[in-house]
């Protein structure tokens, strides 16, 4: 079964304020357990058998359509690849140049919002109102990608202070309310790659400023430079698509590599939200 919004958030709550560490106890998996194994005991733990069994079961017939699983997050990142690679070839042909001088990785970070499937459905269409807003702007730029939902775990954030850059950014963002949030919460963000015609250009960065002002709310990275631009559109089509079962206490990539474990019901809660909204709400194809 599907648990409903409010008992999800309720327990998010509960939870968040009697665990601060963010490890999971109590016969839940033991560190190091594979993903598929914590995704599983999380939505059996909660409740969500129906979700377990078509998630332990995916298969081509019957698609979980779920975030955690291998195979259905690999089809999204796959269908993404294809869109950004198809946008590129019809602006700028097969080569490197001018593509390299015209492309972007861009990431926004729109909203810090309550676990909640309606405030994040919410914060996903502001954040797309936006997109349009930036595409009516500048009508030859075009951006390719999807939004993402990463559950925040402030506590655990202040506790460690691993990264004072990413509590800056969240705390200005929530008006200074971020440093006493007890609460589980969402983060709502996109990634994307973005095609501008004639190179980035200060303009680009002084609308994405005006309307994403605070501290790391918004980036614009160049290609890896180590990297052919096809590898580079692989790398970055599963940006949005991630299987995390850990907090990431960090902004780098990498930060999500710890024992910060995302408890059994924040845990059922996301992959639960995923298959709420969908994937085809959560791209970007302006």
């Amino acid at each position: 079964m599907l648990l409903d919004d409010l008992s999800i958030t309720a327990a998010i709550t509960s939870q968040s304020a009697s665990q601060p560490q963010a490890q999971m106890s109590g016969g839940s998996p033991p560190p190091g357990s594979h993903a598929h194994t914590r995704v599983l005991h999380a939505l059996k733990a909660t409740g969500m058998t129906d979700l377990a069994t078509l998630y332990d079961e995916c298969c081509y017939e019957k698609r979980c359509g779920l975030v955690h699983c291998q195979a259905c997050r690999g089809r999204w990142s796959a269908e993404l690849l294809k869109r950004i690679a198809t946008e590129k070839e019809a602006r700028y042909g097969t080569g490197d140049y001018p593509a390299r001088n015209c492309l972007r990785h861009v990431t926004v970070l729109n909203a810090l919002v309550p676990c909640d499937v309606k405030a994040i459905k919410a914060a996903i269409e502001q954040g797309r109102k936006d997109i349009n807003s930036f595409k009516k702007k500048f009508r030859c730029t075009g951006l390719r990608g999807a939004f993402e939902i990463e559950l925040v775990n402030p506590v655990a954030m202040m506790r460690e202070q691993t990264c004072p850059a990413k509590i800056q950014t969240l705390s200005e963002m929530t008006g200074g309310k971020f440093e006493s949030m007890t609460e589980i919460m969402a983060l709502v963000h996109w990634h994307a790659v973005g095609f501008f015609n004639n190179g980035l250009s200060e303009d680009h960065r002084k609308w994405m400023k005006r309307k994403y002002p605070h501290h790391r709310q918004r980036r614009f990275d160049s290609l890896y430079k180590d990297q052919s631009i096809a590898e580079s559109f692989s790398k970055l089509s599963s940006y949005p698509f991630k299987d995390r079962v850990t907090y990431n206490l960090k902004f780098a990539t990498d930060g999500f590599k710890n024992e910060f474990y995302i408890e059994p019901d924040p845990l059922a809660f996301l992959v639960n939200c995923y298959k709420a909204i969908s994937a085809k709400t959560l791209r970007i194809n302006r």
